[in-house]
């Protein structure tokens, strides 16, 4: 499948690929028996789920979100000290290469809202005299588990509220919905939307779930699911497609295997960075497990800061993996 990618044409070769179930039914079989018997009983590090439940603790119930809006501000101050080194607005990598990256896929731009109908960001523009307030009343974290398998997230029912979604789920509390691809929904449909119980709904409407809705998540995980995927572009557009479901100030958790030292891949994990804030992401955490990378990513306001001096010269349309170029 990589070789097609690569030569041909990525929609069609990836409708080809959806349309093999049986195929697909295996491997989904196989995923949640290496994820139940050696991930997560017999390797060695920190548990990934763990992870993520910890990292959302922090970020949303021990003022971690609260601390990063306080950061915010205060660049607020050296932006208006040093405008030749800030730039406030979108990532300066981001217009023109996401443009880039967009062109001659009609697809993406019919996912937009023409520009003339779309409303104002309302996120709220952060300003120096912005009031912080904490974040440890809220009530559920709303996750989306993207390539969940077999949903398990499910133990930490207290802290999220869960969509779980797969290609092929090996379990039938997972829905089957294909995330590169599914439509998303805007307006009075996206602030009605509630996500379904996956224990009670009808097995034979796991497959209605058609769209999603923009700027309704809190938290959208991708646990060893990007590198997975065969097309160093459509891991790119997964994470552009997490950025249109979260809220402002969401949070984007990646998770990659690697058992080789931290330096060994410390190039690309920079790329990946680069590319992925040129949505509009900034990474707030990153470590290193024996086995894994563990990336923690914030969808930042319209009106964020940034600093120039670590605007790339790079094409940052596409998430590169050592496999890309065997």
């Amino acid at each position: 499948m990589k070789s097609w990618c690569s030569d041909g044409d990525l929609d069609a070769v990836w409708k080809e690929h959806c349309s093999k179930s049986q195929v697909l039914k295996q491997y989904s079989n196989c995923m949640k028996n290496l994820a139940t018997t050696k991930w997560d009983k017999e390797s060695s590090g920190k548990n990934r789920i763990q992870w993520c439940v910890e990292i959302c603790k922090d970020y949303f119930r021990n003022g971690g979100k609260e601390k990063y809006l306080a950061k915010d501000a205060r660049r607020l101050e050296y932006f208006k000290e040093n405008p030749k080194l800030f730039v406030q607005g979108p990532n300066p990598n981001q217009a023109e290469k996401i443009k880039e990256a967009e062109k001659g896929r009609e697809e993406d731009d019919n996912e937009d809202e023409p520009k003339k109908k779309r409303k104002r960001s309302s996120s709220p523009v952060l300003t120096s005299s912005t009031t912080v307030t904490s974040s440890s009343s809220l009530s559920k974290v709303k996750l989306l588990d993207v390539g969940s398998c077999y949903n398990p997230f499910k133990e930490y029912c207290q802290l999220f509220q869960t969509l779980p979604i797969d290609l092929h789920p090996a379990t039938k509390d997972v829905f089957q919905v294909d995330f590169l691809t599914v439509e998303l929904m805007t307006g009075l449909a996206a602030s009605n939307f509630q996500i379904p119980n996956p224990e009670t709904t009808e097995t034979s409407k796991k497959d209605e779930l058609q769209q999603l809705p923009r700027g309704y998540f809190d938290v959208v995980a991708f646990c060893l699911l990007l590198t997975y995927i065969p097309c160093p572009h459509a891991r790119w557009k997964m994470c552009k497609k997490a950025h249109q479901v979260l809220k402002s100030n969401g949070i984007l958790l990646i998770i990659t295997p690697d058992s080789n030292c931290v330096n060994k891949r410390a190039r690309l994990n920079k790329l990946w960075r680069e590319a992925i804030e040129s949505i509009g992401f900034v990474r707030f955490h990153y470590s290193k497990s024996p086995h894994l990378h563990h990336f923690a990513f914030r969808k930042v306001s319209a009106q964020h800061v940034w600093d120039k001096r670590r605007s790339s010269s790079q094409q940052l349309e596409k998430l590169d993996i050592p496999q890309d170029h065997k």
